[in-house]
């Protein structure tokens, strides 16, 4: 291993004052006495961020971007500046589980790629359980082992030298982990969903961020499947078609739910903000096509 290191948790980080320090010091418990590992934070942050990292994690390597970086850039520096074989990627708003590293220690043995779960972090919040379902639902834990188009790069992994391979992450603003899960693909590689590997996302709880933040999801959306052909594509073509992904989402997402067993979750609250989400996102999707 290159400099005895066997893991590099890569953390992108822009204004995560607020939760930085749960984040490191999860992968800190979780990682002590099973694997040799170092963290990095790719940092491009106005706010107190990297004062306090510097002031509470001496070990911890900061890479200053200086300006307002989007994820999949600030990963790439990171990945650049990584010294282990296999590279981790966790968000600066998740929190990884007691039993985290000794899942990926096991895991990175035998897959060279491959994504983990995602929990709830906000399920006292109508808005962070919307945000979640909406964006997650996918990728609970439920099920076993499986190939998937795709995997959130909020907990993710893959061998650097396949990285390196496949030229990172693109500069897209949103999707580039599917993008990223597409040139993974094309290297002949399959991405693989392992649900026990598990982290807790949380979520935005004021509306006007979760509706800003899922038009731009929606937006990027688009503009994937008109760069790419894949499911759903035909409808950036015919646009009279946009209002039935509507509902053709909000069957997909309660359908998760009530194949996890979370159907009580489904409060009036949270399926009123998951429409109002839905709506947002659909106006980013129609913009993203052109119209």
């Amino acid at each position: 291993m290159a400099n005895d290191i066997d893991i590099s948790f890569i953390i992108p980080s822009y204004n995560s004052s607020r939760t930085i320090s749960e984040c490191i010091n999860s992968i800190q418990s979780s990682a002590r006495g099973s694997i040799d590992f170092e963290i990095i934070v790719a940092d491009s942050s106005d706010d107190d961020t990297k004062k306090i990292i510097k002031a509470d994690f001496d070990d911890v390597i900061i890479i200053d971007l200086g300006s307002k970086t989007p994820p999949g850039a600030a990963r790439n520096a990171g990945a650049n500046a990584a010294r282990g074989d296999t590279l981790v990627f966790i968000d600066s708003d998740c929190v990884a589980a007691n039993d985290y590293c000794e899942r990926l220690k096991e895991s990175v043995q035998t897959h060279n790629v491959a994504g983990g779960s995602v929990l709830n972090g906000t399920e006292g919040s109508d808005i962070g359980t919307a945000e979640y379902y909406l964006e997650f639902s996918g990728f609970m834990p439920v099920g076993g082992e499986r190939i998937v188009q795709f995997c959130p790069t909020c907990n993710f992994f893959i061998k650097k030298d396949l990285f390196n391979k496949i030229g990172g992450f693109s500069d897209a603003r949103t999707a580039e982990d599917i993008e990223l899960s597409f040139a993974i693909r094309g290297a002949g590689e399959s991405v693989i969903f392992l649900p026990a590997i598990r982290v807790s996302h949380k979520n935005r709880t004021e509306m006007k961020r979760y509706l800003y933040n899922q038009r731009l999801l929606g937006k990027g959306s688009a503009l994937l499947r008109r760069k790419y052909d894949m499911k759903g594509s035909f409808v950036t073509r015919y646009r009279f078609l946009i209002p039935m992904l509507y509902y053709v989402r909000l069957r997909a997402v309660y359908k998760r739910v009530k194949a996890a067993q979370q159907v009580k979750a489904l409060t009036s609250g949270v399926k009123t903000a998951i429409k109002a989400g839905l709506k947002s996102w659909l106006d980013g999707f129609k913009e993203g096509t052109g119209g």
